[in-house]
């Protein structure tokens, strides 16, 4: 991470982080979750040049949209944190870090069977409110009436906010950067429902997050007669589940240069979601292999990433009677 850089992944910043190393500078912190297409948060950036500004953003898309805005427009006081706001608020920011808190037009997953996958409910206004400092500002908006009925109910039973107005709602903001959502929102009638909201000086207890998890990578050597050619025709697509983990190992990849194979795999975890390659390689010993993360996207040794690991070994040694696993290391025999 050089002072060039503008944009990050969360899932590699250090947790927690101090986000004013990715300035180089302390002062308040400005963030807006779910930044779209960029045009609020970068007159964010412009109108506020002594704070340091955070845009997070789960859309690739948006993400490198914005991004190559910035070497133009010469915002160094700008940066980017390609992340779900449920893992940057949990394991990257500290408690009482944020100065303004800004959430524009959340998706309001309209259907009734999606309505927990909204962003906003008492969990995450609760933890909302552990990471906002005494006396930052909480903004948001939607112009979805029954969602805006939702989030009335919701911040009014969160320790720590209180309401900057006497209604739950306002429907303008004087001197309001529009976004264009929000324009196209206004032009053909529909009512935007705006929140202003303060955290206050009360101590609140945030919300169970899962525990971070550990530094040891996971890994389990095997004896086998079979070859790598042979594992790799074994292959098939597969998925398994484990109380509230879910991985899926999509396909497999032959190294023929560095003597292994890389098994292309995904893990869904409470707050986090992983892609990264689980590697099976050529051990020093003869037909000895180790099954283990392969380094490249920087993954976390999560429960998952343990689990992906085991059930990958598992597979392997299930294609051949004489397989033996001769060390394991994962979070089930810790």
């Amino acid at each position: 991470m050089t002072p060039q850089s503008f944009s990050y992944e969360g899932i590699r910043l250090p947790w927690p982080a101090d986000l004013a190393t990715l300035f180089g500078r302390t002062a308040p912190l400005i963030m807006e979750i779910g930044f779209g297409g960029g045009h609020f948060l970068i007159d964010l950036a412009r109108k506020h040049p002594d704070a340091n500004i955070v845009g997070v953003e789960i859309s690739h898309h948006c993400l490198w949209d914005v991004e190559k805005q910035l070497p133009r427009l010469g915002l160094t006081n700008l940066r980017l944190i390609h992340s779900s706001a449920q893992l940057l608020l949990s394991y990257v920011c500290v408690p009482a870090v944020i100065d303004q808190l800004y959430i524009n037009f959340p998706d309001p997953f309209p259907k009734k069977a999606h309505e927990r996958r909204r962003l906003l409910n008492p969990e995450t206004l609760r933890l909302i409110a552990s990471r906002l400092k005494p006396g930052a500002q909480l903004t948001i908006a939607t112009d979805i009436a029954a969602y805006a009925e939702s989030i009335a109910h919701d911040l009014a039973v969160t320790p720590g906010l209180v309401n900057r107005h006497n209604s739950p709602w306002v429907t303008a903001v004087p001197g309001r950067t529009v976004t264009r959502y929000e324009r196209k929102a206004q032009q053909i009638g529909v009512t935007c429902h705006y929140f202003e909201w303060e955290r206050d000086s009360s101590p609140i207890t945030p919300p169970t997050i899962p525990p971070l998890p550990g530094e040891t990578m996971p890994n389990v050597v095997l004896q086998s007669p079979l070859t790598l050619d042979e594992i790799a025709q074994a292959f098939q697509p597969a998925e398994f589940a484990h109380e509230d983990i879910h991985v899926r190992l999509l396909s497999i990849y032959q190294n023929r240069y560095d003597n292994g194979l890389l098994i292309d795999t995904y893990i869904d975890e409470p707050l986090i979601e992983q892609r990264p390659g689980i590697a099976i390689v050529s051990h020093d010993e003869p037909h000895r292999y180790v099954v283990r993360l392969a380094l490249m996207g920087y993954p976390r040794p999560t429960r998952g990433a343990h689990l992906a690991v085991r059930k990958v070994a598992d597979w392997v040694s299930s294609l051949h009677p004489e397989t033996q696993v001769i060390h394991q290391h994962t979070a089930s025999n810790k």
